[in-house]
């Protein structure tokens, strides 16, 4: 739904202005690349740490029933609905608010259904966020390619 309305701002934008147009296709660029980023390292992340879950401790019996074995932290549910929140913040902060409460609801169940420690919720969201604040506020390095290749692009037309 976001890269629907990023879309569509950013033809208006084609049609006045050049320049401003290939500014936002960075940011466009960076609302599919930083969560997927962020997604992959919170992925390699828990490879690597392998904490247990909470449902592996004797006599713990979690209300949904699960099988797979560590990989706890951090939550790449809490890690995902966090840096889709402060991507969406960045653009439509109404709708980001919205998406932090979404997030923190997608905490709390996770840790009521018992699949994640606090401590993978805490962990996954403040990472995601971070992340994400981070990367959607990353100043022209990378915009700076992505703008001289869609010049290029354009130019070839």
């Amino acid at each position: 739904m976001l890269l629907c309305l990023l879309n569509i701002r950013l033809s208006r934008l084609f049609l006045t202005q050049k320049q401003a147009a290939l500014d936002f296709m960075v940011l466009i660029a960076r609302s599919v690349f930083v969560p997927g980023l962020v997604f992959w390292g919170g992925t390699l992340l828990r490879s690597r740490l392998h904490f247990p879950r909470p449902y592996e401790q004797p006599g713990f019996t979690p209300l949904v029933a699960k099988e797979s074995r560590g990989h706890s932290m951090p939550s790449r549910h809490a890690l995902s609905a966090a840096v889709l929140a402060a991507v969406w913040l960045y653009f439509y902060p109404a709708a980001g608010c919205v998406m932090v409460g979404i997030a923190l609801l997608i905490c709390c169940l996770r840790v009521l259904t018992g699949v994640h420690h606090v401590r993978d919720v805490v962990c996954g969201f403040a990472l995601g966020f971070a992340l994400g604040f981070a990367g959607i506020q990353m100043k022209d390095s990378v915009g700076t390619l992505i703008r001289s290749l869609a010049t290029c692009n354009v130019a070839l037309r």
